[in-house]
């Protein structure tokens, strides 16, 4: 008797432990020809599936999604797949994904930390916008392109490491990230878009050698932004990239020439006197802010 109720118990606890892994789903479909899904209201798991591109799931019933695994074999995130996922929680994405589309996680509003691994080349327009629990993004090593918009809204994003391979950080890019203190740029960025980092957080910039324009308004509106540092290979600023930034009291730039003659580059920037710039500077204004070269920069 009792070597049979210890044989129930240890069935129990084996049960137990795999239970989440094996639990029958409860529902089914596909997401385009090639991915299919189900669905484990057990533990809130979706589980797309398959070999080719993941398109819009049809018929999930979105409220109840918590987990999202996709699978290896996916290659790609179609636009707007799982936007408006607003309980989801946790999102897990396979190293054969190479694109994840504009929308594809727009408004997932309970989501908390996104790791896009080093398969995925381009995060399209708007793919995690207005994901404003979102905390923690690893952007991973391959990718090139940050699309417009991309993680705009993401109000509790408070750092993000740009990876060296990285180009082009589209418009908007990080707008409204009212909590986003800590941007660290790679070595291959050569383009910041319009507005890319407006009303944020930021409280010092390094812009690196490889940056060659730094579009209107990207830093305006940085109402902790005390201290930026231009790289010489940045020869274009365009109008308000640093408006209304209260705070700015230093600026460095290392270029022997002005990035802008238009004058409303620093507009409102009260506390902001001059830039630094280094000896060999030839112009008289740097755009359209008095220089001082005794700061050796």
């Amino acid at each position: 008797m009792r070597t049979a109720l210890i044989a129930v118990l240890a069935a129990v606890i084996v049960h137990v432990a795999v239970a989440d892994n094996r639990a029958p789903f409860t529902d089914a479909g596909s997401c385009g020809q090639k991915v299919s899904w189900v669905f484990y209201q057990r533990n809130g798991t979706l589980r797309a599936y398959g070999n080719g591109p993941l398109e819009f799931c049809v018929g999930v019933n979105k409220s109840q999604v918590e987990y999202l695994l996709i699978d290896r074999g996916v290659t790609s995130v179609g636009p707007a797949s799982f936007k408006g996922y607003y309980n989801l929680k946790r999102l897990s994405i396979s190293n054969s994904v190479t694109a994840i589309s504009g929308n594809a996680f727009d408004g997932c509003s309970n989501l908390t930390s996104v790791t896009i691994p080093d398969s995925v080349k381009i995060i399209g327009t708007k793919a995690f916008s207005s994901c404003s629990e979102l905390r923690s993004v690893t952007i991973g090593e391959s990718v090139s392109t940050i699309g417009d918009n991309a993680f705009d809204h993401c109000y509790n994003l408070k750092n993000v490491r740009i990876p060296d391979s990285v180009q082009l950080i589209g418009d908007l890019a990080f707008s409204h990230c009212g909590n986003l203190t800590s941007v660290t740029f790679g070595k291959s960025v050569t383009s910041i878009g319009i507005g890319a980092f407006e009303y944020t957080a930021l409280v010092s910039l390094m812009i690196p050698g490889g940056v060659k324009t730094i579009s209107k308004e990207a830093f305006s509106h940085c109402s902790r932004l005390e201290s930026a540092i231009i790289a010489k290979s940045v020869t274009s600023i365009g109008v308000h990239g640093f408006m209304n930034c209260p705070l700015l009291s230093s600026v460095i730039y290392y270029g022997d020439h002005d990035a802008n003659k238009d004058y409303y580059v620093f507009t409102d920037c009260l506390k902001l006197d001059f830039v630094c710039v280094p000896s060999t500077y030839a112009d008289r204004y740097f755009c359209g802010m008095k220089v001082e070269k005794s700061c050796n920069p």
